[in-house]
């Protein structure tokens, strides 16, 4: 029974250990988070190229006066320019118990905002698993 009982855990050991090695061989991206006490007020996202990382995108994050996660603006590296180009902008809106996110993107053009989708969430903790979950794409 003992026997048993450590040979499945030596199995869950070894799988977990596997699984954690693939997604960290098969994420190309590595993320920094600058932090403002307890708050990312900016994470930058490098691309791995077999040894070397570079700038791929940049998030820029605001709270509102409760701690709430009140905006994020996103960038895109150009490479060609080296300068970071505005891409897209979050605005999360906090109103009888859900979440209302309002995305627009940016156009290079009109060099304005553009409206583009709104979701609404049933509470603040959805909305900061959307975030994270949405940062490093």
């Amino acid at each position: 029974m003992k026997a048993n009982v450590f040979f499945r855990t030596v199995c869950v050991a070894v799988v977990m250990t596997a699984t954690t090695t693939m997604v960290k061989a098969t994420n190309p991206y590595v993320t920094n988070d600058v932090m403002n006490g307890e708050q990312v007020e900016c994470r930058y996202v490098y691309k791995k190229d077999n040894q070397t990382l570079s700038y791929h995108m940049k998030h820029n994050f605001t709270y509102d006066q409760e701690n709430r996660l009140a905006s994020k603006e996103t960038y895109q590296w150009n490479s060609a320019t080296e300068e970071w180009e505005l891409q897209s902008h979050i605005d999360y809106i906090y109103e009888n118990g859900e979440v209302v996110m309002e995305n627009t993107l940016w156009d290079k053009k009109e060099k304005t905002y553009r409206k583009m989708a709104q979701q609404s969430f049933q509470s603040s903790d959805s909305i900061e698993l959307y975030a994270a979950q949405t940062s490093n794409k």
